[in-house]
């Protein structure tokens, strides 16, 4: 019998490695709520950070830059969470309560009429809104109430933040002491390039989504919509989603419309849909995101199948932002490692 080519180092070695990685899943698994805080809080501070280092561009210090745009940041959701957010709530608790209604008048088109008698969706939907809609609109009240009690979670978070603001990068050069030195530089510049592109894709993101979201909110007003504000933080809040979010929310703003203001204002507002979602797509997208995640769709699509099977809607938000890390730092690391194909691929 021929010796075995495995040395003993070599299986200790993996041995120890399995243990190893088995240990953090338990980890992470035991600690899902503080893991998600870490989570969340480094994607604000990566959000931030562009606002801080602009700040710093202009002569002041960090610890300063930092204490000015969490003062405008607080300033903003002080003043959303007293005006905007209880008339979002009332106006959502109201659509809640038309949804048996709204549902009727759907169902009275023709082509809705020859679904409904092959599959009698609008029959099972219907019932349940009607079942539900008490339930619901106090649930919609209850968002800012049930919000309080999340207080210590929100501190958390906040805290987090400012502490990777402050202490991120002494970390950051903390853990690349562990990193041999010839592969020291090109690691410290994958992490610059995978902060700047999640920073990038976030406040991107975020921008696009807001206008977006003010863009279908004045619409609706113009077109006499009680539920405006309501259906354009709907908009804002899907248009996060990349793809799928936008169709959604045209999908529910312009069905809304039909059934409580009639069809030319459902027609108007399907035509500021394709209108806007033109100009997104050909003027917005590439100047905001140009620096952001370059991804292919379907791996976009896969990638949010994931994250949301994991952890829901918030998997969803993170997914493309974890991806896009990923994928920015890998090939950063890859390039770094064989330059010659980057020379090729100039």
């Amino acid at each position: 019998m021929p010796p075995s080519q495995v040395s003993p180092k070599t299986i200790w070695t993996v041995a120890l490695h399995l243990l190893l990685i088995g240990g953090i899943i338990a980890v992470v698994y035991r600690t899902g709520d503080v893991m998600a805080w870490i989570v969340l809080s480094a994607f604000l501070a990566v959000a931030l950070n562009a606002g801080v280092l602009g700040l710093e561009r202009r002569g002041l210090r960090r610890r300063w830059a930092i204490g000015v745009v969490f003062i405008l940041a607080g300033s903003a959701i002080a003043v959303a969470v007293s005006t905007i957010i209880p008339l979002v709530v009332s106006q959502i608790a109201a659509l809640v309560r038309v949804a048996p209604d709204a549902i009727a008048k759907l169902e009275n088109l023709a082509a809705v009429q020859a679904l409904e008698e092959e599959y009698h969706v609008f029959a099972q939907l219907r019932g349940w809104a009607s079942q539900n809609a008490p339930h619901l609109a106090q649930a919609a009240v209850s968002v800012v109430t049930g919000a309080l009690s999340g207080v210590l979670s929100l501190g958390m978070v906040l805290v987090l933040t400012v502490f990777m603001l402050l202490c991120g990068n002494e970390f950051t050069e903390d853990l690349l002491a562990f990193v041999a030195e010839r592969r020291r530089a090109g690691v410290r510049s994958a992490l610059r390039t995978m902060q700047t592109t999640v920073s990038a894709y976030v406040a991107g993101t975020v921008f696009i989504a807001l206008v977006g979201g003010g863009v279908i909110g004045t619409a609706l007003l113009l077109a006499g919509s009680p539920y405006y504000l309501a259906l354009g933080f709907c908009t804002a809040l899907l248009g996060l989603l990349p793809y799928l979010g936008p169709v959604l929310a045209a999908v529910l703003v312009v069905s809304t419309t039909f059934s409580t203001l009639g069809s030319w204002p459902a027609a108007a507002l399907l035509g500021v849909f394709l209108i806007y979602g033109a100009i997104e797509s050909n003027v917005l997208q590439p100047v905001v995101q140009s620096r952001s995640i370059r991804m292919n769709p379907l791996l976009v699509f896969l990638v949010m199948l994931v994250g949301t099977s994991l952890a829901g809607m918030m998997g969803a938000l993170l997914a493309l932002p974890v991806a896009g890390a990923t994928q920015a730092f890998v090939k950063q690391v890859l390039l770094r490692e064989n330059p010659m194909e980057d020379d090729a691929s100039a």
